[in-house]
């Protein structure tokens, strides 16, 4: 007879007298936990226990927990190192239903022991991060699902690829199907991927780009991996595969010629001098623009009279831009305003063209619509006789009096002698000269009111007028009657000639010398001379 049964043939009567309670109390020493209430009983005592033996035996454990038991086999997991009857050392049964079967302190569990240790971030992780049931993918235990284990509790079936946690996670996409995550990421961080290294990219970064943030030409891509950055399939044959082309063409497709990567504004000026097309921009280089060098307009010293507003971010570059295209975003208005309310607003290109800014485009016949037409002589006077330079070279294009005096004061042969009465009473501006004057129109003017400086006879007459010798229509005496004064000429003396009487000499007191006509002496020998 067996011992087992030798012991139940002792033991029957004893149990058979003890109350039901007492006897389960005196098998079981309590209630097992929920995971093993199909257990309890008599009869499944020696599912875990061998009769005679005290604790539970390893091998009937594994015989239920095959998952575990197969990884004991292959020398996997954390089981595989203890000692196979070691169950109950973390294990305890019989506690009631609530209570715990794995008895772990996660604080300061090794997980290193189950042949996976914890790295990086991953070491931080609370257990049940990473020990969910969606995660567990081991068939074997799946499997078990229902008869041995739980996949709420239990801690096996995770894989240890990144892919088997984070598959559903991975920002990529389907980019790198045959490629580890650790080949980029380590497991301290995601970001940034320390283990990449973009020297074994099929485009190395090079410059500035070594500066540039993953996400500046990794966009995230369109349709259903919309939030997956492209990492593959990239576009990078050229440099506008990724940057817009500030020239808009007109350099040609290959910005490497001037540019490199360690700067977009150092540009070497010998390149840019003789490669650049001005003509693809908004500002087409014409006339005398055409003959400058670069620098006059984009950062050089500038010259009188220029000013240029560059556009806002470019101030600092090899190149800035003028902030536009008209005349006055660089050079200054000489005028300061003076044609500002004329139709198109005063703008250079009504008077001036690129090819010089002298001689100016408006014309004496643009001249005639103004208030003031250009008529005569006016006509062929330069510019800047009427319009002298003044502020600044400015030439003075406006002025309210428009009568001859505003300009010719300085030149008038009469020295005011008129008064306020205008030059166009007598002149015209075809010429100064005054063809005929009519002499009526003035009939209360004495001939000293204009010709008292060139009177040729000084003081000889008093106050005798001119018109007792000469006309208006000249001042020589054709016909002057001798018989009208003292001395009638007579005889030989008819024949004589005026000089030959009428000598020029400098009278006392007198600066001049000027024909003598009176006082004159009527005596014979005053002329002739006496004999004895």
């Amino acid at each position: 007879m067996s011992w087992r049964r030798a012991a139940l043939v002792c033991c029957g009567p004893l149990l058979l007298a003890l109350p039901a309670r007492a006897a389960g109390q005196a098998i079981s020493p309590g209630k097992l936990s929920s995971a093993h209430a199909g257990l309890e009983g008599v009869r499944g005592c020696t599912r875990c226990h061998e009769l005679g033996t005290p604790g539970v035996s390893g091998e009937r454990c594994l015989a239920c927990h095959a998952p575990l038991h197969g990884r004991i086999q292959q020398g996997r997991g954390l089981h595989a190192r203890v000692a196979a009857d070691e169950c109950g050392d973390c294990h305890k049964e019989h506690f009631g239903r609530e209570a715990r079967l794995v008895r772990l302190d996660t604080a300061t569990f090794d997980h290193g022991r189950t042949g996976h240790a914890l790295a990086g971030a991953h070491a931080t992780a609370a257990c049940r991060a990473c020990h969910r049931p969606e995660l567990v993918s081991a068939p074997d235990v799946r499997h078990a699902v229902g008869t041995s284990l739980s996949l709420e509790r239990t801690f096996l079936g995770l894989g240890t690829a990144c892919a088997d946690c984070h598959a559903r996670h991975d920002p990529h996409g389907n980019q790198f199907p045959n490629r580890a995550c650790a080949a980029c990421h380590t497991e301290t961080g995601w970001r940034p991927a320390a283990n990449f290294d973009h020297e074994r990219a099929r485009i190395r970064q090079t410059g500035r780009h070594q500066q540039a943030a993953c996400g500046a030409s990794h966009q995230p891509r369109t349709g259903a991996e919309a939030r997956a950055a492209r990492y593959v399939g990239l576009q990078y044959a050229t440099c506008r595969s990724c940057h817009e082309d500030p020239h808009r063409g007109a350099m040609g497709i290959e910005c490497a010629q001037c540019h490199g990567t360690a700067g977009w504004t150092r540009v070497p000026t010998a390149i840019v001098a003789t490669r650049f097309n001005h003509a693809g921009t908004r500002f087409s280089l014409q006339g005398a623009h055409a003959r400058l060098s670069c620098r006059s307009c984009h950062g050089g010293a500038p010259a009188a009279g220029i000013r240029i507003r560059f556009a806002a971010g470019t101030e600092t570059h090899s190149y800035p831009r003028p902030a536009g295209t008209a005349c006055t975003a660089c050079h200054l208005d000489p005028h300061e305003g003076v044609f500002a309310n004329r139709p198109g607003a005063g703008s250079c290109t009504s008077c001036h063209t690129e090819d010089s800014w002298r001689p100016s485009a408006y014309d004496a016949a643009r001249h005639a619509g103004t208030s003031f037409p250009l008529t005569g002589a006016h006509a062929a006077v330069p510019c800047v006789s009427c319009h002298p330079a003044e502020r600044q070279g400015a030439a003075r294009f406006r002025s309210g009096d428009r009568s001859c005096r505003a300009c010719h004061a300085a030149q008038d042969p009469h020295a005011g002698a008129f008064g306020a009465r205008g030059c166009d009473g007598c002149h015209d501006t075809g010429t100064f000269h005054v063809a005929v004057w009519d002499h009526a129109r003035e009939p209360a003017l004495a001939c000293r009111s204009c010709h008292a400086a060139r009177d040729p006879h000084g003081t000889q007459f008093g106050d005798r007028g001119c018109g007792d010798c000469h006309r208006t229509t000249t001042f020589a005496i054709a016909d002057f009657d001798h018989a009208r004064t003292h001395f009638p000429l007579e005889g030989r003396h008819a024949g004589v000639a005026c000089a030959a009487c009428h000598v020029l000499e400098l009278a006392a007191g007198d600066s001049v010398e000027r024909v003598r006509y009176r006082p004159l002496s009527t005596r014979c020998e005053d002329c002739h001379g006496g004999g004895s």
